[in-house]
């Protein structure tokens, strides 16, 4: 969040624009550089030699951009990684049944509302 409000962004704008700013990135980059389309597969699996690579390549994009003062890179970030991907929305519609016992409260969403 820092990095994009360094470059100006406007926090609530990026809330309401990109609910989920640090998940989608980290799953879809993940996703992209995994070859694997997990829509099809239909389960989500954890492949250990591959993910701290795409972390970590993950990681250095995000710094290069913020040392540089990239707006047009984090823009471009931002649109590319910062959706709800097919495959993500495809598990998200198989967890819609889990019972969820805890309603975490996030202070983002009371800020927004103003509470």
């Amino acid at each position: 969040m820092d990095l994009f409000r360094k470059l100006n962004y406007d926090e609530t704008a990026i809330y309401r624009e990109c609910p989920f700013l640090i998940q989608d990135p980290l799953f879809n980059s993940i996703l992209s550089k995994s070859n694997e389309d997990l829509a099809e597969i239909g389960k989500m699996r954890v492949n250990f030699d591959k993910i701290y690579d795409s972390v970590k390549d993950l990681a250095n994009r995000l710094l290069t951009i913020q040392a540089k003062g990239d707006y047009a890179g984090a823009k471009a970030f931002i649109e590319k990684y910062a959706v709800m991907s097919p495959p993500m929305q495809t598990l998200v519609d198989k967890l819609s049944d889990l019972p969820v016992d805890i309603r975490p409260i996030y202070q983002i969403e009371q800020e927004m509302e103003g509470k």
